[in-house]
């Protein structure tokens, strides 16, 4: 009898032991749930990311550098929770056999003639990415997604086409991007 007792003393304090762990688990994720969404300090948006593509299109090498980097000294955007991120800049570099043919820093700014006033208020610059399918000797095509954060690839997309001759600047709006968001966060691989 002494025994039973005994294994039931066992059982009822892991039980309880058990009860108090998973109820402190849940009062720290209310705390860090509730931080998270009352703090004042902005967050960033997405994570800083960096891709080198080779890319070998009709006897010219290429090297495609994006390089997406949170940055403070963007206006911020607030979500509908009243949280405020930092928007994003991206550094795109074309080098062909060895020299730059292109360098230039995009931002959510160099999209926003085509956005809806919606669009500019709540949308971070999400990445860039290069299609390959979609590229010539003399103009590298890269993907663009702006959106809001945390709804990464669900906002406006856009085709942007960059001259390897003079290094202009081409931008078109697309309702069906040719790059996928896996290729602009680098899950592809």
């Amino acid at each position: 009898m002494k025994t039973i007792y005994y294994v039931l003393g066992i059982v009822l304090t892991i039980v309880f032991a058990s009860c108090q762990s998973k109820k402190n688990d849940n009062d720290s994720e209310s705390v860090a749930d509730e931080h998270q969404y009352t703090t004042d300090a902005p967050q960033p948006s997405t994570s800083n990311l960096f891709r080198s593509d080779t890319m070998v299109v009709v006897g010219h090498d290429y090297i495609v550098s994006i390089d997406r980097k949170t940055d403070e000294s963007l206006p911020r955007v607030k979500d509908e929770n009243d949280v405020v991120f930092f928007d994003n800049s991206v550094a795109v570099t074309i080098n062909e056999n060895g020299g730059t043919v292109f360098e230039r820093t995009f931002t959510k700014a160099d999209f926003e003639s085509y956005l809806s006033d919606a669009d500019r208020a709540v949308c971070v610059f999400q990445g860039m990415a290069l299609d390959r399918d979609h590229s010539v000797s003399t103009s590298v095509c890269l993907g663009a997604q702006l959106g809001q954060p945390g709804l990464d690839g669900e906002g406006p997309a856009f085709n942007v086409f960059i001259s390897t001759t003079d290094g202009k600047v081409k931008i078109e709006k697309v309702t069906k991007p040719f790059t996928t968001l896996d290729e602009m966060t680098g899950e592809e691989d």
